[in-house]
């Protein structure tokens, strides 16, 4: 396992792709504006870079479709900005209020988590949120649903329903923003839910994975262990989870669970799988590869400082540090 290109553009936060290109938004430290770059994913070498001059909220990743790269800002916006021209196309007005979760593109539309300040006539609360659809050629809001408290939330838009996670409580609703059901959780779930064919499965850094059914929200069963910082990852019809420096098989159907082994380290962050591997990353700089079939582990020393932004493009492992885009070839 060896790193076959990088590229040091300075200040890397966000990372994202279409399967043809890769995007990164920087921002140096004595910056004033954040830049997003265009880069070819599998040489890395930089194609262009643009201005984006308005203030990024680089908490939450953007979204791409074959025009466009949606990037929420920390006023309430998501601006659409050409692929190929950096110009501004559109800008999805959310009303001022926070961007939580999303975005996320679908067809013809934008689907995003955010607040929905309302007025007592003495202080405006805004704790509470709402599922809203908007347009992405004009911009214009389609659909909004009804207003959710929490403090954590997460949102899945898949071929049926959209999922969304706000506090201990998972919401299912329709593609009118209708809540159909909801399911209380046992612990508040920080990352996105992930939907089979018949099951959605919440994960929670609190160290649990909770599983239900998609028709009638039924909980299928849950795994508890240790708090970790790492999501469960989709293969087949089974859940990996990295927890701690223990890799878990999770069948969805069952649910029942095997211990795969065991990684040098505790990781932290998102894994990918690519070609039966199983990459994740720890916080001194580690990326770690472990078969799924021959339960084999490998690692490659990259720094020694965190390493994200995990991303596969066909048989390519790329992640970035705070500097740097790195490309690894996965092998079959």
């Amino acid at each position: 396992m060896n790193i076959k290109s990088s590229l040091n553009i300075g200040g890397v936060s966000l990372c994202v792709h279409d399967g043809i290109s890769l995007y990164t938004i920087s921002k140096e430290h004595d910056q004033l504006f954040f830049y997003l770059s265009i880069i070819e994913p599998y040489s890395l070498n930089l194609i262009s870079t643009h201005i984006l001059a308005f203030p990024v909220n680089y908490h939450l990743k953007p979204c791409v479709d074959d025009d466009c790269i949606y990037v929420p800002t920390t006023q309430g916006e998501i601006i659409g900005i050409d692929k190929f021209s950096g110009s501004k196309i559109v800008t999805i007005d959310l009303g001022f209020s926070s961007i939580v979760a999303g975005p996320i593109q679908e067809n013809k539309h934008i689907y995003s988590l955010c607040g929905t300040p309302l007025s007592s006539g003495i202080k405006v609360n805004t704790d509470l949120f709402s599922l809203q659809i908007n347009n992405k050629m004009t911009g214009k809001k389609v659909l909004q649903g009804q207003s959710m408290k929490g403090d954590t939330f997460q949102m899945t838009v898949d071929n049926d329903f959209i999922w969304s996670v706000v506090g201990k409580t998972l919401y299912k609703f329709d593609r009118e923003c209708n809540e159909i059901d909801r399911a209380a959780l046992q612990f508040p779930a920080k990352y996105k839910p992930i939907t089979t064919k018949h099951y959605v499965c919440c994960t929670s850094p609190m160290g649990s994975v909770e599983i239900f059914t998609k028709d009638t929200l039924k909980n299928q069963g849950k795994l508890i262990t240790r708090q970790n910082n790492s999501p469960s990852v989709l293969y087949g019809k089974e859940l990996i989870w990295a927890v701690g420096n223990l890799v878990f098989k999770i069948d969805v159907e069952t649910p029942k669970t095997q211990l795969l082994g065991r990684l040098p380290t505790h990781i932290a962050g998102e894994s990918v799988i690519i070609n039966n591997n199983l990459f994740s990353t720890n916080l001194d700089g580690r990326v770690f590869r472990f078969d799924l079939q021959s339960f084999v582990t490998q690692q490659l020393r990259v720094n020694n400082k965190q390493v994200y932004n995990l991303l596969q493009i066909e048989n390519h492992l790329i992640f970035t540090d705070d500097t740097t885009v790195y490309n690894i070839e996965v092998s079959l």
